[in-house]
């Protein structure tokens, strides 16, 4: 990069009929790869073991990379080397660099901002947009241990199947179920994970009550903004729209809620088709296919020529990896 602005300024002192200047290049050091195993390097005067070498490699490469081509040449380089490199591959890094078509993702996709949106929907229609009732689904109302039935009233019981308790972190697996008399009505299997649970201090339902729902303002605040997440974590994950961004959002909401409320077993598969959907689902039978590369075009023009224009020749080109 050094060598090349001072090429870049001596061209244009000839061109101005004015004599070259002097390039003074400031090495910090040397340094030799042969393949993805083995390199050594001497930095700043000192000679670096193989696998600190290694790991300067890929620091000096991505700074280069970045003074050159800015993020996106970064990430491809990354890409490349750590999920498209075929030799000598390590045990694990031969099962994550196996890829799929992200078609085959495409129901689960669809499928998950559907139930989203359904959620968001449903609350729209229960009134979470008009009167608070976060209390309430948080399990923290006055009135929040018992319900009614059309002639009785039942009560909530907990039974512990699994628990996992270091303190700071504590899961449980247990079993709800509603009672009439002392008799079960339905029970259902729930998760639930506890932070910072340490004898009678309980961080996460502590933060509800006196943050979340210190007054009705905030809790009509935090109840809009989960309404709004899920509809529209639904429509971005229907539309395939910057699909990682609401798988994040998607897999945000559930440690909220299982940290909060516990999280029903019909509900579990949402955690894991989060995950599934963040691995480019939306680039297959989504607006991520136009999108991405849009983006990425816009910002290499930007990042090369320091203006921001939305459209150019070439800004809605798609690139190959």
């Amino acid at each position: 990069i050094q060598t090349a602005e001072g090429a870049a300024k001596n061209i244009i002192r000839d061109i101005e009929g004015k004599e070259p200047e002097k390039i003074t290049v400031k090495m910090h050091g040397t340094m030799v790869s042969v393949g993805n195993y083995f390199t050594v390097s001497e930095i700043m005067g000192r000679i670096l073991p193989v696998w600190l070498s290694m790991i300067m490699k890929y620091l000096v490469n991505a700074h280069y990379l970045w003074e050159i081509t800015g993020f996106r040449g970064v990430g491809r380089y990354f890409y490349h080397e750590f999920l498209e490199r075929k030799q000598r591959k390590l045990f694990l890094e031969k099962h994550w660099s196996t890829r799929i078509q992200a078609w085959w993702l495409t129901p689960l996709r669809v499928f998950l901002g559907g139930m989203w949106l359904y959620e968001g929907i449903e609350k729209i229609k229960e009134g979470w947009l008009n009167s608070p009732r976060l209390a309430s689904f948080l399990g923290m109302a006055s009135d929040a241990t018992t319900g009614a039935t059309p002639t009785n009233l039942f009560i909530r019981r907990i039974d512990e199947i699994f628990k996992f308790d270091i303190g700071i972190i504590n899961f449980i697996i247990g079993k709800e179920s509603r009672l009439v008399e002392g008799n079960a009505i339905s029970s259902e299997l729930f998760a639930k994970l506890d932070l910072l649970h340490i004898g009678d201090f309980n961080l996460m339902p502590w933060f509800l009550r006196n943050v979340i729902l210190g007054n009705d303002s905030v809790a009509m605040f935090f109840q809009v903004l989960v309404v709004v997440l899920e509809v529209l974590v639904g429509l971005m994950l229907i539309g395939g729209a910057f699909t990682f961004l609401g798988s994040l959002i998607s897999l945000g909401l559930m440690a909220m809620f299982i940290t909060s409320t516990g999280l029903y077993k019909s509900t579990w598969w949402m955690i894991f088709a989060s995950i599934a959907t963040m691995g480019g689902a939306g680039r297959a039978f989504g607006l991520d296919y136009y999108l991405i590369p849009y983006i990425t075009n816009v910002w290499d023009y930007f990042w090369k020529n320091r203006k921001l224009r939305l459209f150019f020749p070439g800004s809605l080109d798609r690139f190959e990896r």
